[in-house]
């Protein structure tokens, strides 16, 4: 009884699977799955084995991605091209063809992935509804972009865009692509327009907030850190307690720092670290090299010691430009460096945390090289 209150189903529906006599669907297997820490090939091959309809197959091959079980998801999927061959005749192909593009994309293959959203895009041509033709486009951008050919993606875009009438999110989705894009591309001022509209679009959801977030670093790029202040204080007044704020509250600091206010901050950026989850030890690494540069940069080295205490404790999550910019620190003021590891050809050429941190040890001691 209790096992069917946590799926969502009647006790009689478990009986059925129990007995034999009802094959439960795939949203049941993935929760059955979760709910009991288990793995999926223990009943996969089974299922794949069992069902031979495409529709029920392709759900599945849904919800394991969803799931993050991205190789299971592909037996899925290899399951209904076998069927779609011998029995459907194309019936499903826009619908595999958009499936198997998101689990190439997310395996981090981009060219396979194009490839698949390439299929979509002419299979829901022919007989897709415009939404069903906007998402092909849309996700051929994605993977497109995954390449690095942004401007071939701008212009899978604009062909989204011109079938995203009275498709809301969709058309704000398009539009925070686009900002991305063009923030690739180091055209800032578009790419604040696109941001803008996107925000305007979703309201202060989480995409929402994604979207002013985007239009501050691109005003950033664009107009310098004293005009993004005001942006990114009106996002730190509207985040939500947690990651939201923690963000908003760093980079607040990062930009009282680029405008010349290190002391100011210094304090952001504890405000900053208080909102850190325990699990996310990369965000806490970033913030503290950050703060580690505030301080070392307004003079009070009692508490970049400490601060370097607390990093040494995270060096291990920190990512290269962090443990570089702190190492930079450390060599000019003789300290050892973080985690023991030696940062070598650092030069003066580097941009963001790293070249601030540079800049600040060129003045004490002269050039790195």
């Amino acid at each position: 009884m209790e096992v069917a209150r946590r799926l969502g189903v009647s006790q009689r529906y478990i009986q059925s699977i129990e007995a034999g006599s009802r094959l439960p669907g795939a949203r049941l297997m993935v929760e059955a799955t979760r709910l009991f820490a288990r793995q999926p090939e223990e009943w996969l091959s089974h299922y794949l084995a069992t069902e031979s309809r495409c529709h029920p197959l392709l759900d599945l091959a849904a919800r394991l991605l969803d799931a993050g079980w991205l190789d299971e998801a592909g037996l899925a999927l290899a399951r209904v091209i076998v069927l779609g061959r011998q029995f459907y005749r194309g019936r499903y192909t826009g619908e595999l063809c958009r499936l198997a593009g998101i689990l190439r994309f997310r395996q981090g293959r981009a060219r396979q992935a194009c490839l698949w959203f390439s299929r979509m895009e002419r299979a829901y041509g022919r007989q897709g509804s415009a939404r069903r033709r906007l998402q092909g486009h849309f996700n051929h951008a994605l993977a497109l972009s995954g390449m690095g050919r942004w401007r071939s993606a701008l212009e899978r875009l604009d062909r989204a865009e011109r079938l995203s009438r009275g498709l809301g999110k969709e058309r704000a989705m398009i539009h925070y692509a686009r900002g991305h894009l063009l923030v690739q591309l180091q055209s800032y001022q578009e790419a604040a327009a696109e941001y803008r509209k996107a925000g305007h679009l979703l309201g202060w959801q989480e995409l929402g907030f994604e979207s002013r977030l985007g239009e501050a670093v691109a005003v950033w790029g664009w107009a310098g850190a004293r005009a993004a202040l005001p942006l990114a204080l009106d996002l730190l007044v509207r985040a939500r307690p947690g990651t939201q704020r923690e963000r908003a509250l760093h980079n607040v600091g990062v930009l009282h720092r680029q405008s010349g206010d290190a002391a100011g901050a210094c304090q952001f950026l504890e405000w900053s670290l208080a909102e850190h989850g325990a699990e996310n030890e990369t965000a806490e690494a970033s913030t503290l090299a950050e703060l580690l540069l505030c301080q070392v940069m307004s003079g009070d080295l009692a508490a970049a010691g400490s601060t370097m205490s607390r990093f040494q404790g995270v060096a291990g999550a920190a990512g290269e430009t962090d443990l570089a910019s702190v190492s930079a620190i450390c060599l000019a003021l003789g300290w050892p460096s973080p985690g023991g590891r030696e940062m070598a050809h650092l030069h003066d050429s580097y941009e963001g945390r790293l070249g601030a941190a540079l800049a600040w040890t060129a003045a004490q001691r002269g050039p790195l090289r």
